[in-house]
């Protein structure tokens, strides 16, 4: 597996953004060391900064093995391109709208209408659809912009909660 250190830094902080249960903010570093140290991998919360922070490059397969199973993606999101983790980026950036209150709020309002008033909003709501048929937001298809999800969030998927039940706690 090849591992761009920039990629790998900006994945990685995505990932610490994002995914977390709700009810809570991110991860702290000392929490996903202690995570990992229960699943018998040592990993120091310094060393988890400097990677996180870019001062330290080319963490080992298998520490990039355990952090993707603790934030539950694979491996392979962390390779400098592929089309799993451009997926994985995706989803991640319309998970993180959920929790935006003013999206929740809208999204809430709009349901409560009458099913043609909301239709009539809806076909008149622009729309930007990627080539592959995934509504997203343009300027995210351009490698040079970062995504919105890497200034904050709060996602952790029902199915992350049962795959990794730790990450329920408040």
């Amino acid at each position: 597996m090849s591992v761009d250190v920039d990629a790998f830094t900006e994945r990685l902080n995505r990932l610490f953004a994002v995914v977390y249960p709700p009810g809570r903010g991110p991860y702290r570093n000392v929490e996903v060391t202690e995570a990992l140290a229960g699943r018998g991998y040592r990993l120091s919360a310094p060393y988890l900064s400097q990677l996180r922070s870019g001062v330290r490059s080319g963490p080992s397969a298998r520490t990039v093995e355990m952090l993707a199973e603790f934030f539950g993606v694979r491996v392979e999101y962390f390779d400098t391109d592929s089309g799993y983790a451009r997926a994985v980026d995706a989803d991640l950036y319309w998970l993180s709208l959920v929790h935006d209150q003013s999206v929740r709020e809208l999204t809430t309002a709009l349901i409560a209408v009458a099913p043609a008033v909301r239709d009539q909003l809806l076909d008149s709501a622009p729309r930007t659809t990627s080539p592959d048929s995934t509504a997203v937001d343009s300027r995210y298809h351009d490698t040079d912009q970062k995504s919105p999800i890497t200034n904050g969030g709060n996602i952790c998927s029902r199915r992350e909660l049962r795959r990794h039940p730790e990450r329920n706690r408040a």
